[in-house]
């Protein structure tokens, strides 16, 4: 998988917005939006920024050989280090269950903080 592909990925994974990742690396919006296209490059600052938050090395990131990268890793692992799921979809399902749940979540505070 080329980095293009694996920034797409990994920010739909988080549940990041693209503003947001290009605020944390410190570029304007088109130029975010270029990089995950595959039409402008990313400083080794930039690597380092986007690895740090998606919590990978380098070398994760960049690597496009599949049977070394640990997708699993990659995409997140339950608390304790428990096994997602056997698959992608399992993976995706997961986090999708954990964002909704942290969300809610997120709603009940906020609505306890305005009353």
């Amino acid at each position: 998988m080329d980095l293009p592909e694996k920034l797409k990925l990994l920010r739909y994974s988080f549940d990041y917005s693209k503003e947001y990742v290009a605020y944390r690396i410190k570029v304007r919006l088109i130029d975010y939006l270029e990089m995950e296209a595959g039409n402008r490059p990313l400083s080794l600052k930039q690597m380092k920024i986007i690895s740090e938050l998606y919590q990978l090395t380098v070398d994760e990131l960049v690597d496009d050989d599949e049977a070394t990268a640990d997708w699993q890793h990659l995409l997140g692992m339950a608390e304790g280090g428990d096994d997602l799921g056997s698959s992608p979809k399992d993976t995706m399902a997961y986090l999708k269950e954990e964002l909704a749940s942290i969300k809610e979540m997120l709603h009940v505070l906020v609505d306890k903080l305005d009353n």
